[in-house]
């Protein structure tokens, strides 16, 4: 039995959570009929003013996601996203996919409900990783039956480190897609029509609501502080579509990711797990806190 493989190892992978912003390059969506600053101009003066209005219009798209309304979907370097924020309810829920042909493929399903956090987690193991659940020790056998997807997890906010991969959601971060972190630091920007391109310092991003620890943006090095991005909004100045692409890190090569936004406003409230619910066991925070 290789312990170090499998269900133990596909749990790293699944308990980054990441928030869907490790992504490769998704599917292209645009909103048609946007308006907002003019593409710069040749002179000096116009060149700086379509730039402020560029941030200005980026500013304002981040200031909706914080409103803690809205639904995404993020595609990234061997994973999957899905989430809804729905502030008003202060309910929000996030389903992460990750597929994996040597270690499992994994999903990671995460409620947040009236302060109380719920995980759905499932690793399909290898078949010759496969193990009878009578020869572990119990420690390990709790960690294997939590990675069944047989039941849910009520989560010890509290016991997750805060520095963590997997420190998960809070309702004073609203925007659990991370695109408002990302457009806090332009550097620069230009629109043409629905788009506006430029670059962000992920060296100076807060690191709340990303993937990133800052082993990672030291990994990256220079590079982290000229990130290219292309962001669309749509003709109220609300984010539609962040494409960033990422230097490499140790844990991954350099790649595109892209998050995709929609119903502002309109978001459904996330709801309490139906079926059975037991307590997180510890050693599923040794886990989680990697």
């Amino acid at each position: 039995m290789n312990l170090a493989r499998g269900p133990l190892h596909a749990m790293a992978a699944i308990a980054v959570l990441s928030l869907g912003l490790t992504g490769c390059a998704g599917s292209d969506s645009t909103t048609a009929g946007a308006t907002g600053a003019p593409a710069a101009s040749g002179s000096v003066a116009g060149g700086a003013a379509a730039a402020d209005g560029a941030r200005a219009d980026l500013a304002a798209a981040a200031a909706e996601l914080q409103k803690g309304n809205f639904v995404f979907t993020a595609t990234g370097h061997e994973e999957k996203t899905t989430g809804t924020m729905h502030l008003p309810s202060r309910s929000a829920s996030l389903v992460v996919t990750s597929p994996d042909k040597e270690d499992g493929d994994s999903r990671m399903e995460v409620r947040l409900v009236d302060e109380k956090q719920y995980r759905l987690l499932l690793v399909k193991t290898p078949k010759e990783d496969r193990v009878d659940l009578a020869d572990l020790p119990p420690d390990f056998r709790s960690v294997y039956e939590a990675l069944s997807g047989k039941f849910w997890m009520r989560v010890d906010t509290t016991k997750i480190k805060p520095d963590s991969r997997s420190r998960g959601m809070r309702l004073d971060q609203p925007d659990i897609s991370g695109a408002s972190a990302m457009l806090s630091t332009v550097v620069t920007a230009q629109r043409t029509g629905d788009v506006i391109k430029g670059t962000v310092d992920l060296s100076a991003v807060p690191l709340h609501n990303t993937p990133w620890l800052q082993s990672d943006i030291t990994a990256m090095g220079s590079a982290a502080r000229t990130v290219p991005f292309e962001a669309t909004l749509d003709g109220r100045r609300r984010l539609t579509r962040l494409a960033v692409d990422l230097p490499a890190t140790t844990d991954a090569p350099a790649h595109r990711r892209v998050v995709e936004l929609k119903d502002y406003g309109a978001a459904k409230p996330t709801t309490k797990p139906q079926g059975e619910i037991r307590d997180a066991p510890e050693k599923t925070y040794d886990l989680l806190n990697r």
